[in-house]
């Protein structure tokens, strides 16, 4: 029998320390490989911050390796950044630099694969740096992504007067880097615009420009100092170096998802895979999402999970009152009614999250809070293991943190609605 303790089993959390941004995942060989900040030692975060390696055989259970990248060498944290593999397929991550003296301006250093396995990598030259004479009160976060013949790399930031930035440079050989100026850029003051925009901050971190569906969408994680608040995004073209994008929208919402990392890997698709935040142990902090694989509609996003959930469906679990006789990892499908409800309840007869549609809003109840996102109609997908619930709408995406000394063994549903909850496989 497998039981789940006090730890989550298909969301990634550290053995011991501290992990945020999930980075770079990618299909290498016969395994999937992702990278994570990560704090060893210390449950809290520090900006001595390092890179730690995960691998997967399925791209959805992940396995704690040793760090690959630390500070030394010129640096005194090791913070976001991006990996790509070139036409000789040779590894190559760009990352941010951080400096003790003002963390939040980084430099674009880059480190390359001494071996094989990328279980090993030697820090290279610094290639890109904070643009002069712009105001720039935050710099960090590179991604790079295959554009035409070369390569376009896009660094979030933030000037002084609030306006958010992505930045941009080009180059052909991943070497030398030509700066091509702004991408995209939202000042902060637009809190209600005509267009129907959401708010997107006044700095942007992690910046992803990634292709869904033959379109460019670009996605950042909305940050104010010093609050980071959610995903949003926009879908649109670039001509002449200028992204012109469809009204942003919001992707993820609940105290929860942050910083979501671009993928494109085999066996996977497309996707973002997300920092868990608030989700804790004894010696653990942070978790990652699962993958989410992204299609989308007109100028709207979607998600759904991986695949592999569906094909490790193990066993149907009863919603009329029906009890599990362990805990599990549950994958629920539900196509709700209005006023209907959902509850995951706990050994003690009470329930730790409860899921109510109310008009054109799903809302989440936990620990005396609740939450709303949208709900436009259509199905709905929850995941649920210990420490996380993951829900996803259409076009919307909500993670919940839980106590992970809380069993979910009761799944119910209340109303007319019509929901199927299986337990998930997560042997090997």
């Amino acid at each position: 029998m497998t039981t789940l303790g006090h730890r989550p089993l298909v969301h990634f959390a550290a053995q011991q320390g501290w992990i945020n941004d999930p980075i770079g995942l990618a299909k290498h060989g016969d395994t999937y490989r992702m990278f994570s900040q990560y704090i060893p030692g210390a449950a809290a975060w520090a900006p001595e911050c390092s890179w730690l390696q995960l691998t997967s055989d399925d791209g959805v259970r992940w396995h704690q390796m040793g760090t690959v990248l630390e500070p030394g060498e010129g640096d005194d944290g090791v913070w976001s950044g991006s990996l790509v593999v070139d036409d000789h397929g040779e590894a190559h991550m760009f990352y941010t630099s951080v400096s003790s003296e003002n963390i939040h301006i980084g430099r674009v250093r880059v480190a390359h694969a001494a071996d094989a396995d990328w279980s090993e990598w030697h820090k290279g030259d610094v290639v890109v740096t904070c643009p002069e004479g712009d105001d720039v009160v935050v710099f960090r976060d590179p991604y790079v992504v295959r554009d035409g013949t070369g390569w376009r790399m896009v660094v979030g930031g933030g000037r002084r007067d609030g306006t958010a930035v992505a930045y941009q440079w080009v180059s052909e050989d991943l070497e030398n880097w030509a700066f091509r100026g702004v991408l995209a850029e939202r000042n902060g003051s637009e809190r209600s615009p005509t267009d129907g925009s959401v708010w997107t901050g006044t700095v942007w971190e992690c910046p992803q420009l990634i292709q869904v569906d033959g379109a460019w969408v670009l996605v950042v994680a909305v940050w104010e100092p010093t609050v980071a608040h959610y995903t949003a995004y926009s879908v649109g073209v670039i001509e002449s170096d200028v992204f012109t994008g469809s009204p942003w929208r919001r992707l993820t919402y609940g105290p929860s998802y942050y910083a979501g990392s671009a993928f494109s890997a085999e066996g996977l698709g497309t996707g973002l895979i997300y920092w868990l935040r608030n989700t804790r142990g004894t010696a653990w902090t942070g978790a990652h999402s699962v993958p989410h694989i992204l299609h989308r509609v007109g100028d709207r996003v979607c998600s759904t999970f991986s695949g592999v959930f569906a094909d490790r469906r193990s066993e149907e679990v009863r919603l009329d009152g029906g009890e599990m006789d362990r805990p599990a990892v549950i994958d629920v499908v539900w196509s709700p009614e209005e006023a209907d409800v959902v509850e995951f309840g706990t050994d003690d007869d009470g329930w730790l999250v409860r899921l109510e549609i109310g008009g054109e809003s799903l809302c989440a109840s936990s620990a005396g809070e609740r939450w709303e996102m949208p709900w436009p109609g259509g199905t709905i997908r929850v995941l649920s293991d210990t420490g996380v619930v993951e829900i996803l709408t259409e076009d919307s995406a909500m993670a919940l943190p839980l106590p992970v000394s809380a069993d979910l063994r009761r799944p119910k549903l209340l109303g007319q609605g019509t929901a199927r909850a299986w337990i998930i496989d997560v042997s090997g």
